[in-house]
């Protein structure tokens, strides 16, 4: 399965959106890859992301970086 969502950070006037994506995965117990696509145009792939937790993903880190929950 493949999911896309596009993240932009604008909204309106001194304003922005929530730059957070939330993809509900149904019965699939593993990520595979994401694959992210830059505002720099560089493409960049994180592997071995865990399911049911919120991780930073930083252009060039080049590893998911999972957060704490509250």
């Amino acid at each position: 399965m493949q999911w896309t969502r596009a993240v932009l950070s604008q909204d309106s006037f001194l304003s922005h959106s929530d730059v957070r994506s939330h993809f509900g995965l149904g019965s699939v117990q593993k990520i595979d890859r994401v694959i992210v696509a830059w505002p720099s145009d560089k493409a960049e792939e994180f592997v071995a992301i865990g399911i049911d937790r919120e991780v930073l993903l930083v252009e060039g880190r080049g590893k998911a970086l999972e957060l704490a929950r509250p």
